[in-house]
């Protein structure tokens, strides 16, 4: 569930204040505009700290970064991404794996299975493989690319009533709609 947290900039107004001089500078007044930090809603929506690592971004003695956010400390928006959706040619916000900026990830190819031995006996018969699911996505800021897996319990088929809600949050911050996910 998203949190709303009353606008710092305008007090909860919506509205802020610019000192505004006549041609000659001789009268000055105060103009009412919009507030520029929460669109004049008076509330910033914010995602909620992220359960598992309790909002610190890293997890264990502090030295392991938290896979659940991605070391963000709040939701990745990566796991708001109905697996519906996972296809090429997507974008989505994430901190990248390689540069550590939190930037707009590109998806590069759909969802791929692949399978990895977990041990190595010599008979092939005893051998036991897990089957994974993963994504190759690209940073636009460092131009990198690399794999993200995916888990079914984060990725439903359908959007759940949270994915509405964030994707409705991202409409406003971005211009992005949630139609740019279905």
């Amino acid at each position: 569930m998203l949190l709303k947290e009353k606008c710092a900039d305008c007090g909860g107004t919506g509205i802020t204040f610019v000192e505004t001089a006549s041609f000659l500078g001789l009268v000055k007044k105060q103009t009412p505009v919009t507030c520029s930090k929460c669109g004049g809603k008076g509330y910033i929506v914010k995602m909620p700290e992220c359960k598992y690592c309790g909002g610190r971004g890293l997890i264990g003695n502090d030295n392991a970064v938290c896979r659940v956010c991605n070391g963000t400390g709040t939701g990745d928006d990566f796991a708001w991404v109905p697996r519906s959706e996972l296809l090429p040619g997507k974008t989505f916000q994430r901190v990248c794996q390689v540069c550590h900026h939190r930037t707009t990830h590109e998806l590069l190819t759909g969802i791929v299975q692949s399978e990895t031995a977990t041990s190595w006996e010599e008979e092939a018969g005893l051998r036991q493989t897990r089957t994974t699911e993963r994504v190759q996505v690209r940073c636009t800021e460092c131009d990198d690319t690399y794999w993200i897996a995916v888990d079914p319990d984060m990725h439903p088929e359908e959007v759940t009533p949270d994915m509405e809600e964030f994707l409705a949050h991202q409409a406003g911050v971005s211009g992005a709609g949630p139609e740019a996910y279905r």
